[in-house]
């Protein structure tokens, strides 16, 4: 909140991107856990189906907070270092990147 509106809006445009170069993954790890739900609801359920599939939505997952962190990242590099202190401020308890960033 503490950016301008033109940082703002970059910065939103830079994770709508990252988006989008991700939207594979982000389809793939859609579809793995509609899966995962069919497999857990089949008679007898098949464990061992179960968790490949959850690993296959899990390297889905890493893959799109990959590139929406390297985003971030490119993006912070172009801020003053007070902007960067103000993103930073912006995305604890927003991102997965600085979850619990500074508690205690």
């Amino acid at each position: 909140a503490g950016l301008s509106p033109d940082q703002r809006k970059a910065f939103r445009q830079a994770l709508a991107e990252a988006r989008r170069q991700s939207a594979a993954d982000i389809e793939a790890a859609r579809a793995g856990r509609e899966a995962v739900a069919r497999l857990i609801e089949a008679e007898p359920i098949d464990a061992a189906a179960v968790n490949e599939t959850l690993a296959s939505v899990r390297q889905a997952d890493m893959a799109l907070r990959g590139r929406l962190e390297q985003a971030i990242v490119t993006f912070a590099t172009g801020l003053s270092p007070a902007d960067r202190a103000r993103l930073v401020d912006g995305l604890r308890g927003r991102s997965n990147m600085l979850r619990r960033a500074g508690e205690k």
